[in-house]
């Protein structure tokens, strides 16, 4: 699953986060899961929580790294996609993944405010047409 590159990125209420030298610790205090970032991953989170999309953070990002723009876009993907994990909550109609289908990227809305509860499926792997990807309790 990855993000679309179109939202806003900010930290769950219950998300505190602490910088140790280069790196960065974010701890959800309602599911006490926590990921602990490299110096990379902490320039990532920065930009992306202080630009307006992710894809104004995924342009800034390209003219700080000496990287491919693909493998950036796949970097930033897998780091968000990562982020919302069981127990975050979000509001109906916000986007929380993108389904990759014949090289298109289809944006994924919660249809209702809830708490996410599980991922469905694993990243990268196949889906159908009104297959369930999120359980999500109201």
């Amino acid at each position: 699953m990855g993000v679309s590159f179109d939202m806003r990125v900010t930290a769950s209420a219950d998300v505190v986060t602490r910088r140790l030298d280069d790196e960065l610790v974010l701890l959800n205090l309602e599911s006490e899961n926590y990921f602990g970032l490299d110096e990379v991953g902490t320039r990532m989170w920065e930009v992306v929580t202080s630009s307006p999309n992710v894809e104004d953070a995924f342009e800034q990002l390209l003219s700080e790294y000496d990287v491919d723009a693909e493998r950036l876009r796949d970097d930033l993907e897998q780091l968000l996609s990562r982020l919302v994990e069981a127990g975050d909550s979000v509001e109906a109609d916000t986007e929380i993944a993108v389904v990759e289908s014949m090289k298109m990227h289809i944006p994924v809305s919660a249809e209702q405010s809830g708490r996410v509860g599980k991922w469905l499926v694993e990243e990268k792997s196949l889906v159908a047409e009104g297959q369930a990807l999120i359980e999500l309790e109201a």
